[in-house]
């Protein structure tokens, strides 16, 4: 068991994983009213998703037919699904025995099994940065609606054959070349912005923020990074990286001071944040990320740098379960620094322990089953939360 999990470990990049870890961390900032522009965090998340989605389809499949868009999605379920459940099911009970339990937090949890609460959010104007949302521990589901939605609609560029290589073999001599091997991506990313700035027109800055139009882009960001990365232009890039204003600390430094900016609602800010993050995510590897990935225990032990680093990394790991749960844990206790501490520490103990039983069991269990079996498994966890919250509207009177 211990060599397995240090085999999945040592395939991860801990850079990505202590970023990740900040951009949670950002997110629980922001719904602890201490970080105003805390929820960038999300942004960058969208960005990061990009760029490991296609290093994974990239990696796993060589032919984009029916077959590898039911693996892709069914890969998704399997990452996404089970624990999203679980703390569907602890949040509603621990809420409803509380009596903190709304009509909209039902619904919101309802339409996020099927990866809709952002539209559901959208379609009745509930505005995410307004105390609308201090009732319902579910609102942060609306980028996971985000995101399954993009991977959706990206599986089927790929099984339409219009982007059909992930992985560049060649590097781009001229821009026109770079250009001529990404337009339809590019094309994508640059409606996406447009249909964005549509949507605010035509719908309010408060439905926009939850539509997956103006996020697509910055999960296409991340696809095409890895394009780059994965081209024998990377060796270009770890030149430049050794210059010592382009590198992933000098980029984190960025995004960290980004989010202290008092701009509020700023589309310039998100469009800085998803491209410093595609920054981060193009250059090579601290040496930090390689000293402890080869001596993590002896090194988180000795110095307090190595401690907080590692503790970045586990947070990373542990960042879609923390982001489930961070919502909620922070709506039971008083806003005052002591027990945001308490928040932080319990949300964490949460995650921790949903990332080692819930996520990875699951996930083991559920990619190492046949075809009839995960069809059972699929219509079992889905099921189960839906008769608890018919359940829970009809003694509730909701």
């Amino acid at each position: 068991m211990h060599s397995k999990s240090s085999g999945i470990e040592s395939k991860k990049d801990l850079d990505i994983q202590a970023l990740r870890g900040i951009a949670v961390f950002l997110v629980f900032l922001n719904h602890a009213n201490i970080l105003t522009n805390g929820f960038l965090g999300v942004d960058i998340f969208f960005v990061i998703s990009g760029f490991v989605i296609a290093k994974s389809v990239s990696n796993r499949y060589s032919k984009y037919d029916l077959n590898f868009l039911g693996s892709f999605l069914y890969r998704r379920f399997a990452r996404l699904l089970p624990a999203l459940i679980v703390s569907i099911i602890l949040i509603t009970f621990v809420f409803q025995r509380l009596d903190y339990l709304s009509e909209t937090s039902i619904k919101t949890a309802f339409f996020s099994i099927f990866g809709l609460s952002n539209v559901y959010l959208a379609r009745y104007g509930i505005d995410y940065f307004g105390i609308q949302t201090n009732d319902n521990p579910f609102v942060p589901t609306w980028s996971l609606g985000v995101e399954e939605q993009s991977y959706f609609f990206l599986a089927l560029i790929l099984l339409l054959g219009f982007e059909n290589n992930i992985k560049q073999n060649k590097s781009f001599n001229k821009i026109f070349d770079f250009f001529k091997s990404n337009i339809f991506i590019l094309i994508c990313i640059s409606l996406s912005i447009i249909a964005y700035f549509i949507s605010i027109e035509n719908f309010g800055y408060i439905k926009s923020y939850y539509l997956p139009f103006g996020r697509f882009w910055e999960i296409a960001v991340g696809w095409i990074t890895w394009k780059i990365t994965s081209s024998k232009n990377k060796n270009s890039l770890n030149k430049i990286s050794n210059n010592f204003f382009m590198n992933r600390y000098v980029f984190t430094l960025i995004l960290i001071v980004l989010v202290t900016i008092p701009l509020e609602k700023s589309f310039l800010l998100t469009f800085l944040t998803v491209i410093f993050t595609s920054l981060f995510l193009s250059f090579e590897k601290t040496k930090l990320e390689k000293e402890i990935k080869n001596n993590r225990r002896k090194l988180a032990i000795k110095n307090i740098k190595y401690l907080f680093t590692n503790h970045l990394y586990k947070l990373g790991d542990r960042s879609y379960s923390f982001y489930l749960y961070h919502s909620a844990v922070i709506m039971l206790l008083p806003k005052n620094l002591f027990f945001l501490s308490i928040a932080y520490l319990f949300t964490y103990f949460l995650s921790s322990v949903s990332y080692h039983l819930i996520e990875n069991r699951f996930r083991f269990v559920l990619l190492n089953s046949n075809k009839n079996q995960r069809f059972l498994y699929i219509f079992s966890i889905i099921l189960f939360p839906l008769l608890l919250i018919k359940t829970i509207f009809e003694i509730t009177n909701l």
